[in-house]
């Protein structure tokens, strides 16, 4: 008899923990891939199709007009503005417009004329 009761004990809490609502869950987003495009239509955009990242995926790598153009901002760049690598975090710099629209590199990320975090992205 002792042994029910403690079960009961112990079991009952557990079970009303059961029975507690579970927040609603955000509705899943999906990403939508990239248009393929052909070797032609990348050329006439300025691009070539290259292998690019760690996974060799094929894109079509346009250059930037503005690439190198000294930056404070992505506000100031047709892609990103990005820092050099060894920049350390809120320090104030410059940086440098991104070369193509490829997003593969190691840089900081250059915000209101202060370097972000250094990311690679590969």
């Amino acid at each position: 008899m002792r042994l029910s009761v403690l079960a009961f004990m112990i079991l009952a809490p557990l079970a009303a923990a059961c029975s507690v609502p579970l927040p609603p869950t955000p509705d899943v987003v999906k990403v939508q891939d990239e248009v393929p495009i052909t070797a032609e239509t990348c050329a006439k955009l300025g691009g070539a199709i290259e292998r690019a990242g760690m996974l060799g995926r094929e894109m079509c790598i346009r250059p930037y007009a503005d690439a190198g153009r000294t930056c404070r901002d992505d506000a100031d760049c047709e892609g990103a503005c990005w820092g050099e690598p060894g920049s350390f975090p809120n320090e104030a710099v410059t940086g440098r417009c991104q070369p193509t629209n490829s997003p593969f590199a190691c840089h900081a990320v250059i915000t209101g004329g202060r370097a972000g975090p250094r990311i690679c992205v590969d």
